[in-house]
């Protein structure tokens, strides 16, 4: 993606005992203010490249989760 776009990612979750729970990390790092299915940050820089995950718990008494897989992100100088 080129610097100032908007970087957007989710997730899709089935099964186990809803609502869920999400937490996005950067490269093994929470992300403060991503909580929902869907990770979007506006003017994307050089400092958002890495390999992003979503963990994902259920609500049961005994709560289940899950990671995604990681998907990296390469964040290109202006005009790609």
């Amino acid at each position: 993606m080129n610097t100032g776009a908007l970087l957007t990612m989710s997730v899709s979750v089935n099964g186990g005992t809803p609502p869920y729970k999400y937490a996005w990390k950067k490269d093994g790092q929470p992300v403060e203010g991503q909580t929902t299915d869907t990770f979007s940050k506006a003017n994307a820089q050089s400092g958002d490249k890495g390999a992003y995950t979503c963990m994902v718990m259920d609500s049961a008494e005994q709560p289940q989760s899950i990671t995604s897989d990681a998907c990296t992100v390469t964040v290109n100088g202006a005009g790609g």
